[in-house]
């Protein structure tokens, strides 16, 4: 494969990964989680030079929406958790009466 095809394609995967992560902050944005984003690096060529400083920009971008993403998880394990605990809670079942008029 020639150093334009590689470059070609590699290009394609970054603005792959780039569109994911741009998804996945506006469903962050709205209160949704995403999924995590997995990739998988194509079967080519290294990564070539051109594009590197690219790449590292891009990694940076990907951890800092999956520690958001994480985060998000979190949040939203341990308000079930809480909302679990309070249905668990026994409430008195007699009824209590109070005499406002008298």
């Amino acid at each position: 494969m020639s150093d334009s095809q590689d470059v070609a394609q590699w290009s394609a995967e970054l603005e792959k990964i780039h569109q994911q992560v741009l998804e996945a902050r506006r469903q962050l944005s709205a209160g949704q989680i995403p999924e995590e984003i997995v990739w998988q690096p194509p079967t080519v060529s290294a990564l070539p030079s051109q594009l590197r400083n690219q790449a590292l920009k891009l990694q940076s971008e990907l951890q800092d929406v999956q520690a958001r993403i994480m985060v998000a998880m979190d949040n939203n394990r341990e308000e079930r958790d809480r909302l679990r605990q309070r249905s668990s809670q026994k409430t008195d079942p007699k009824p209590v009466y109070l005499d406002v008029q008298g």
